[in-house]
């Protein structure tokens, strides 16, 4: 169903506007419920359409997606998750939520703390020097 794709919209959002990643990340988690393929370049750039303002003009979105730099980074995160999950004998729920720490734009795996509850990302994301 081409999930990829809704997956580095979701990362491309938060670079071309941060701080908006999450509301990209709520709106394309509804395709989920949509018919195959759940996600398509038309049914992604409207999901996005609430935050498409922030993203900048027409085609950023899209050049980004498109782009190497974002598919290494997801590439990367791919990697650290099954390593993370092979780490536990391949049993762990889904899905897993992580805090990464993001410093000059970079994201931070080697920091990264699992989350399995909204409250635990809320206490991460609120401690004294998390960035």
């Amino acid at each position: 169903n081409n999930a990829c794709l809704g997956a580095l919209a979701a990362l491309c959002a938060e670079r071309l506007a941060p701080g908006r990643g999450l509301d990209a990340l709520a709106a394309l988690f509804d395709l989920q419920d949509t018919e195959a393929p759940r996600f398509t370049t038309d049914k992604v750039e409207q999901a996005l359409a609430e935050v498409a303002d922030v993203l900048g003009p027409g085609g950023k979105l899209r050049t980004c997606v498109d782009g190497e730099e974002a598919s290494a980074a997801l590439a990367a995160q791919q990697r650290y998750l099954l390593a993370w999950v092979k780490a536990r004998g391949g049993r762990v729920g889904v899905p897993q939520a992580f805090v990464v720490p993001i410093v000059d734009g970079e994201l931070h795996l080697d920091q990264a703390m699992p989350a399995t509850s909204a409250g635990k990302i809320l206490k991460l994301v609120e401690t004294p020097g998390a960035k």
